[in-house]
């Protein structure tokens, strides 16, 4: 029985931590230290995934430092994250509205900067398909190529007659 309620004093005082460090975090927030904010929420984000509160105002503190201090994308992908896992859980939860009205002032905000990160992210994702490209051409160059012997006469005449090369 000691083994049980030592666990659970641990569960409960690792809890009031977290909610401290929310609550220290919010504080940073409002004085206007959004990263040392946004590192606090997200490490509180971390230690309690099932809370909406904390969840809610980890990615409410990585936008607001994105607005004030840069677009990161790593740091926007982690927004998104919490911001997704909210929905997960509660799709009417009342801060969602306030994070999308974020979203979009960064989108307007750093309209190019969001446009070459999506730009970069889909060459990123081609990047496997660009692989198995490369792969095949190399293998084909490899190959002997086929003796192909077309005569001037023939070359000329296509020429002449305007005709594709592949025509002719």
């Amino acid at each position: 029985h000691g083994g049980a309620d030592v666990a659970k004093q641990f569960i409960e005082s690792s809890v009031k931590e977290v909610i401290n460090l929310n609550n220290d975090a919010v504080q940073k927030a409002r004085a206007g230290q959004y990263a040392e904010a946004a590192a606090m929420l997200t490490e509180a984000a971390l230690r309690l995934p099932n809370n909406l509160q904390i969840l809610s105002n980890a990615a409410l503190s990585i936008l607001m430092d994105i607005f004030t201090n840069g677009f990161d994308a790593s740091k926007f992908i982690r927004a998104k994250q919490f911001q997704e896992a909210v929905v997960k859980q509660n799709d009417q939860y009342p801060k969602l509205a306030e994070i999308n009205a974020f979203q979009i002032k960064i989108q307007g905000k750093y309209r190019q900067e969001i446009g070459e990160w999506k730009h970069m992210t889909s060459f990123l994702k081609s990047l496997p398909y660009i692989f198995m490209m490369s792969k095949i051409i190399s293998r084909n160059l490899r190959q002997k190529p086929k003796r192909v012997v077309i005569s001037e006469t023939r070359i000329s005449r296509c020429v002449h007659q305007k005709r594709s090369r592949n025509y002719c």
